[in-house]
């Protein structure tokens, strides 16, 4: 999993794990600008999750939040990446990047910028219902790894 950002940084660690009780955060559906369908609910569902789970505050409608985490899902792609001895595609590498803002919206100010990349290997399959269904997982995978990837980041991390 590859990290770069923009730069920005969260002022004084405020805010999703310093945040506290009382913070509430909108995070709205990712836009998608890939080509694969759907990318953007599982991620946004997964920082959802995530959130609620370990962030210490409330996900809320945007009209209620005092945080945005907004973002795009920038890219995703499948590749071979290991063959058997039948020179046959053994496995597959899918890859996602996206890109996310947090932003404290009663004054606009952009607390963390970031692109976050992640890859997932899953095994062929000669059937294409289990391949199909190999690739799922494997997209499930690469959006929870982003969703961690994107909440330690935007918290202070970089």
């Amino acid at each position: 999993m590859t990290l770069s950002g923009c730069g920005y940084r969260l002022a004084g660690h405020q805010a999703l794990h310093g945040a506290g009780e009382g913070t509430a955060i909108a995070i709205p559906v990712f836009a998608n600008k890939s080509l694969r369908p759907n990318l953007e609910a599982c991620l946004t569902a997964r920082l959802v999750e995530l959130f609620a789970a370990r962030g210490g505050g409330r996900v809320v409608p945007v009209e209620q939040a005092d945080l945005e985490l907004s973002g795009i899902v920038l890219s995703y792609g499948t590749t071979a990446s290991a063959y058997s001895a039948a020179d046959r595609t053994a496995m597959y590498q899918a890859s996602m990047t996206t890109e996310a803002t947090l932003r404290q919206l009663k004054n606009g100010t952009v607390l963390w910028k970031g692109t976050v990349s992640a890859r997932q290997e899953y095994p062929a399959n000669s059937d294409l219902a289990l391949q199909l269904n190999a690739e799922e997982a494997a997209q499930r995978e690469l959006c929870r790894k982003l969703a961690e990837e994107i909440l330690r980041a935007s918290a202070g991390a970089f």
